[in-house]
């Protein structure tokens, strides 16, 4: 298993691997987000065939549909209320390349890169998809339709990263030289640059926090920095190293007071917000 993600309303989990399949579990248990809880069984309610390997999965904000992305560059969106094909396929636009052959229960498909798809951003309105692969390039999608909204092939370095920013003003990009590059989206003209711990190595990772007051990333060499976002631009808040591996993936609690993190070496810590002292398995994690 890859990638996991909860549907908004948390009823809903979304799986996705190196099988090609996505699967979707119904939580009807009462079990929340963010609680603490011994095992518990999930009932499987659809499972869904993609194109490829599954590098990244994210939920509509209206928890419709799964948008799946795969180590072919290819973006698909998947339906709960769909167990064939659609009868018409979304128009894609003249830029975009639609897959082949439309997996059952997809509403569409396209490919945006000719590599597997680094990271996927939402925006928070719900109507922007961007998609970094590591290379130059930028791809922005309308998520319900698949259509190309916005392209960028020459940008200053590899990016691996992205996240839209909590009053959707900006996309903020993490390259490969380290450096942390916020964008106006309406312009996408770059509005400021990032460059205090640009010796860490590339920015593997980036969440903001629920409440927008903050952001996360994670770099190759095993640093977090914890960036205030209230301020312009943004002013380091404290920054910690995990270990010896790089941070693969970060995920804030949904109350925010707790940052998660995972690193390529199979660790797993719970970082405490304000104190920023970690727990993995019981035992104690590296200090701040």
């Amino acid at each position: 298993i890859n990638r996991l993600a909860w549907s908004p309303d948390g009823q809903l989990l979304a799986s996705g691997g190196q099988d090609r399949l996505v699967m979707v579990w119904s939580n009807d248990n009462g079990f929340r987000t963010g609680e603490t809880s011994t095992r518990q069984e999930l009932n499987l309610e659809g499972v869904f065939a993609t194109s490829g390997f599954v590098e990244e999965l994210i939920w509509l904000p209206d928890g419709s549909s799964v948008i799946t992305a795969d180590h072919y560059g290819n973006i698909q969106a998947f339906s709960l209320e769909m167990v064939e094909p659609a009868d018409e396929v979304v128009e894609t636009g003249a830029e975009l390349t639609p897959v082949d052959e439309l997996p059952a229960g997809a509403v569409y498909g396209v490919n945006v890169a000719d590599s597997a798809v680094a990271d996927l951003a939402l925006s928070n309105a719900g109507d922007q998809l961007a998609v970094v692969n590591g290379t130059k390039a930028l791809t922005v999608v309308n998520p319900q339709t698949g259509v190309l909204l916005f392209a960028e092939l020459n940008l200053a370095v590899e990016m691996h990263s992205a996240a839209y920013s909590p009053e959707d003003a900006g996309l903020v990009l993490g390259g490969a030289d380290g450096v942390l590059r916020y964008y106006d989206l309406t312009s996408f003209d770059l509005t400021f640059s990032l460059t205090d711990f640009a010796d860490q190595g590339l920015i593997r990772t980036m969440a903001f926090n629920n409440r927008g007051t903050r952001l996360a990333t994670g770099s190759e060499t095993g640093q977090i920095v914890i960036w205030n976002t209230t301020t312009r631009p943004y002013a380091v808040e404290t920054v910690f190293a995990v270990g010896d591996g790089r941070v693969t993936h970060l995920s804030w609690r949904s109350d925010d007071l707790e940052l998660g993190s995972i690193d390529n070496e199979g660790g797993f810590y719970r970082w405490q917000v304000g104190s920023w002292n970690g727990i993995e398995d019981g035992d104690e994690a590296p200090q701040t």
